[in-house]
């Protein structure tokens, strides 16, 4: 499979399909994990692992998730999304990631961090009929004056 890489805009319609990768891109020596988590995404019965990666040269968080196949995880990622999110190195701008009890992938970026102006962005990754879809996109923007 060819990689597909997706702009942000595209994403936030609910039910979009995310793109398959047959490989990481390159850069990989750039990249730092932020959050892994073991699930089973797809329903098969078998844990799948979903990360956010820190790209260093570009600030951005990238999501791969590594699905099941065959009674057991595949070692390339099935889905990657370059630039999903944004960290910014502290504990109040870490992105967070949950598995919600329908077994939905749930991705957070936020700037909690002191200052006026915070937000808050949250992705619900659900599989439907056999492929990973942006099921749900909720922002939120505080601005203290």
């Amino acid at each position: 499979m060819a990689m597909r890489l997706i702009a942000l805009p595209l994403l936030l319609i609910a039910g979009t399909a995310l793109p398959c990768v047959a490989q990481q891109p390159g850069a990989v020596p750039s990249m730092l994990g932020l959050v892994s988590i073991s699930a089973d995404l797809n329903g098969d019965g078998v844990k799948d692992r979903a990360m956010l990666l820190y790209d260093r040269e570009s600030d951005g968080v990238d999501l791969a998730i590594y699905s099941s196949a065959d009674g057991k995880l595949g070692e390339q990622p099935t889905v990657y999304v370059a630039s999903l999110g944004w960290t910014g190195g502290s504990a109040e701008t870490t992105p967070e990631m949950t598995v919600d009890r329908g077994g939905s992938l749930i991705v957070v970026f936020r700037n909690d961090a002191t200052g006026q102006y915070r937000w808050r962005q949250q992705f619900t990754i659900a599989f439907q009929a056999g492929v990973f879809v942006v099921a749900g996109y909720i922002p939120a923007v505080c601005s203290f004056p």
